[in-house]
């Protein structure tokens, strides 16, 4: 993140970029990380029929934003505006410290000051658990000079069971194709394919209302193990477009296609998890949203994770924000939202990772940002 101005005048900074690991010299008096959202498009293989079970697609985006800082303290604390944020922090900070090799770098004395600068609304389908837990991991790890790649944070703090799209948004940014786990693979699901997201192309977030909380925690659990039996075609089907549609798609930047790919692993995934989700997608709303959009000249509309965020794309900022502006119009004063807002955002897909700064007595130097 930029120094504001007052940042500027009052201290000099000195910028280097290292590699994990390396070290920058002098102790760090406070570590801040921050990263962004991810959209979560789908699993690959939900029956893991071939042995490998899950594999996700995604894409990391602009934001919303998550900015976490540490400082070595007398004792843990998390501080905070979202007390649920505060909450989770705690937990993956606690995570951290019980670990085996992180108590004996510690003498098993948590002492450390987070602050949740930025925060992401929780379960809403912006994967913001695992950039929370990440962020605070990876700051954490800085305060005593440990090296920390994203897996390594995800394992520090029990993220990345299922899907690495998050882990990989953390490190690379991105489109993101990722081949879930086998029975000989490491702790986090295997990257298979990553690319920079097409730098024109807007991704329209919408929020409906009326809807709560997405699936997350032991409620997805129990929804996993409560999924009938999947469809082996399905998968087929999916992996069959994402090889053949979506990735030609984002390396040829050619966004109908991409939007027919997507909408079609749309409805299969939809079909899928329909049974423990009240219908294909979270919201009740997502059909005619997703009508309106198509009408407005957005494509490849679907619902991140277990939702009820919604998105679309459009080709450059002007469609995307006529595309934005237009459902906020048709959905003003609609009975529809029964007394609630429908929230939009314009967002761009994010081809860099988590920025890493450590901050000494004198100055700054940028750890990481790929």
């Amino acid at each position: 993140m930029p120094l504001n101005s007052s940042d500027r005048a009052s201290r000099k900074t000195t910028l280097c970029v290292l590699r994990d690991g390396d070290s920058p010299g002098a102790a760090p008096v406070e570590v801040e990380t921050a990263s962004a959202a991810r959209l979560h498009f789908g699993f690959l293989d939900v029956s893991g029929s071939l042995g490998r079970k899950f594999g996700s697609v995604g894409l990391s985006v602009s934001g919303p934003r998550i900015r976490v800082r540490a400082r070595l303290a007398d004792e843990l604390s998390v501080r905070g505006r979202d007390a649920d944020a505060v909450n989770s922090a705690l937990k993956y900070a606690a995570m951290f410290y019980g670990r085996p090799e992180i108590r004996e770098v510690t003498d098993g004395r948590p002492k450390a000051a987070v602050f949740l600068d930025e925060t992401i609304q929780p379960h809403c389908g912006y994967g913001s658990g695992t950039q929370l837990a990440l962020c605070v991991a990876s700051s954490l790890c800085g305060l005593y000079g440990l090296p920390c790649s994203p897996a390594r944070a995800a394992l520090l703090t029990g993220r990345g069971r299922r899907s690495g799209i998050g882990i990989e948004s953390f490190g690379r940014g991105g489109f993101i194709v990722d081949a879930g786990t086998g029975p000989g693979s490491a702790n986090s699901p295997l990257t298979l394919f990553r690319a920079d997201f097409p730098a024109g192309w807007r991704a329209i977030l919408v929020l409906p209302p009326g809807v709560g909380e997405g699936l997350n925690g032991r409620g997805e659990d129990g929804a996993f193990m409560d999924l009938p039996p999947p469809d082996p075609a399905s998968a087929r089907e999916i992996c069959h477009i994402v090889m053949m549609k979506l990735l030609p798609a984002v390396l040829e930047k050619n966004l109908m296609a991409f939007g027919e790919g997507l909408e079609r692993i749309q409805e299969i995934t939809g079909e899928t998890f329909a049974s423990v989700q009240s219908g294909r997608f979270a919201s009740p709303m997502a059909d005619g949203i997703f009508k309106k959009m198509r009408e407005l000249g957005a494509a490849g509309m679907g619902q991140s994770s277990w939702g009820p965020l919604l998105y679309g794309f459009a080709g450059g900022q002007d469609s995307a924000e006529a595309v934005a502006s237009g459902l906020m119009k048709y959905y003003a004063g609609s009975e529809a939202l029964s007394g609630g807002h429908l929230h939009t955002d314009v967002v761009s897909g994010r081809n860099v990772g988590a920025v890493i700064k450590k901050r000494t007595g004198k100055g700054e130097v940028l750890i990481r940002e790929k």
